[in-house]
């Protein structure tokens, strides 16, 4: 079974989300590992945790909501629950 997730974000002002990218220098954050990550041959009952650190390049004061939208290929229990909650980070 496969799970893709991305890490990505909005600003809280209504403006588009995207998904951090890679690129280092990337504005307003990159991330140093691969995005997306994936978690692959769990069974039922069974989780995966995955950790991103994620670099701020983007101006101080913008707050940001953090997210992780998964793709839940293989896992027709979370088809249709596509993204996490939010997380209200501001870049200091």
């Amino acid at each position: 079974m496969l799970l893709l997730l991305y890490l990505g974000f909005t600003i809280a002002v209504p403006e588009p989300k995207g998904v951090i990218p890679t690129t280092q220098g990337a504005v307003p954050f990159y991330t140093n590992l691969t995005n997306p990550q994936t978690c692959s041959g769990l069974k039922d009952g069974q989780s995966c945790n995955l950790t991103w650190w994620v670099n701020a390049t983007g101006n101080s004061g913008r707050i940001y909501n953090f997210f992780t939208i998964f793709d839940a290929i293989q896992y027709v229990a979370y088809i249709g629950q596509d993204n996490t909650t939010n997380v209200e980070v501001m870049i200091g």
